[in-house]
């Protein structure tokens, strides 16, 4: 048949491989050795100004000892020795408890920020909880709200905003306006930054990923056409004012990736690597890329992903979908899903790419075949809104020459349809049903 093509679906399988944020149930080692991308400035011992003026009325623990009381700064300061430890709970803990003492003290929300930030960047491989960003968002605006124009709390906002936008919109395949707002609003808050300082790597390597994953995550939802190429644009003028910095490289992969520029693409995630070489985010988007070049690379790069990250849910699904590309060892493809499910079972494509995998490896046995429907209904129940996976769910009641129930889910598929290979496909199934068994027809 050549449209059993759509179960094997391996290269679509990669549409699976992602990012997303989150925390792992285990509790992990916090050392400094785990601190990982982008960051706001280093942590002072003292900052330079605390504000004049205390509001003794919110300023919990001071209460009547008035503004003589040095406790929001001692533990301020425990807050800034173990954030450096990187023992980012513990220095959540102390700058709440300056922020206990005293409400007016913005630089120990701005702080706090920063520990949920690498909180969130350490977890976000399992993939399963926006707290941390969130958390981050809220005490970046808490500062904001104080001096709009703090340029450290628009930076590291607008990175917190890029994090919950991937895991918000990859999660889902019909994207919205209120998904993909969080890009936008780290557009705008690195856009502000770069009007008063206009050569701040953070800031445009912020928004150049903004910009990147906008329109990457806009398939259902379009972006301003212009995007991509701001987002080249400013990972170029990163790489102008700093030709070492890691994430300009992996902004500018990304680019040369959705052109279908692989080469390209590689040779900039690897400098991504060389600058820094245990982020394994990059190992995953440099085998994206790698897939068309040489698989058995892509491999590597996965498995390294992997070695890094143990908990990253996206890369044992990109290992599953090289495995299956690969076509040698479809139970090993399918062990690499059974695990990006059991770290992370919110992830509809996950679902999708392991009945694929299961398909083509035992499409033979009834038990197989009854599994394999099992976990496209699930994949449905997880997201409603992919229409894909009732085309996958016809050709599999074609192949079982269940063809009524082939004929309602390519209705379905149909009315979702938006190219016009998903509408000849569509027509093709509905010609041949209830024709003739599949070994007659060469659908």
């Amino acid at each position: 048949m050549k449209n059993s093509a759509r179960i094997a679906g391996v290269v679509s399988i990669l549409i699976g491989m992602i990012l997303l944020a989150g925390c792992v149930s285990d509790t992990p080692n916090l050392s400094s050795d785990n601190k990982t991308g982008p960051v706001g400035p280093e942590p002072t011992t003292r900052p330079q100004e605390i504000p004049a003026v205390i509001d003794t009325k919110e300023s919990g623990t001071m209460g009547s000892e008035g503004q003589g009381s040095a406790e929001y700064l001692t533990d301020y300061d425990k807050g800034i020795d173990l954030i450096q430890k990187g023992l980012y709970d513990e220095a959540i803990d102390a700058f709440t408890e300056s922020i206990k003492a005293n409400s007016s003290f913005t630089e120990a929300y701005y702080q706090r920020g920063l520990a949920n930030y690498e909180l969130g960047r350490i977890f976000m491989y399992e993939g399963t909880d926006l707290r941390y960003f969130e958390k981050a968002v809220e005490d970046f605006s808490t500062v904001l709200q104080s001096d709009p124009s703090d340029t450290k709390s628009l930076t590291m906002r607008g990175w917190s905003y890029l994090w919950i936008g991937i895991h918000v919109t990859n999660k889902v395949y019909e994207v919205n306006s209120s998904l993909v707002s969080n890009y936008e609003r780290g557009i705008d808050d690195c856009s502000q930054v770069l009007e008063k300082e206009p050569t701040n790597i953070d800031a445009l390597n912020c928004r150049a990923l903004n910009y990147f994953w906008r329109v990457q995550s806009g398939y259902t939802f379009p972006a301003d056409p212009s995007y991509l190429d701001k987002a080249y644009a400013d990972a170029e003028t990163s790489l102008k004012i700093n030709s070492t910095n890691p994430w300009a490289y992996d902004a500018l992969g990304l680019y040369y990736w959705y052109k279908e520029g692989y080469t390209l693409a590689d040779g900039a995630f690897s400098n991504a690597i060389k600058y820094e070489p245990d982020e394994a985010f990059f190992y995953v988007w440099r085998a994206r890329a790698r897939m068309g070049i040489d698989k058995y690379k892509a491999l590597d790069d996965l498995t390294k992903a992997i070695e890094l990250q143990p908990k990253y849910a996206g890369a044992y699904n990109g290992k599953g979908a090289a495995l299956s590309y690969i076509g040698d060892d479809y139970e090993s493809s399918l062990s690499n899903y059974e695990k990006a499910i059991e770290i992370n079972p919110s992830v509809s494509m996950y679902y999708v790419n392991y009945a694929r995998a299961l398909w083509n490896a035992r499409g033979w046995d009834e038990k197989a075949q009854v599994e394999v429907l099992k976990l496209l209904d699930k994949a449905l129940e997880v997201d409603p809104t992919n229409y894909e996976i009732h085309g996958d769910k016809a050709i599999l009641f074609v192949w079982l020459n269940r063809n009524q129930e082939s004929t309602n889910e390519i209705l379905i598929f149909q009315n979702h349809a938006r190219t016009n290979e998903d509408f000849k496909y569509a027509e093709e199934i509905l010609a041949y049903n209830g024709a003739e068994p599949w070994y007659f027809t060469d659908i």
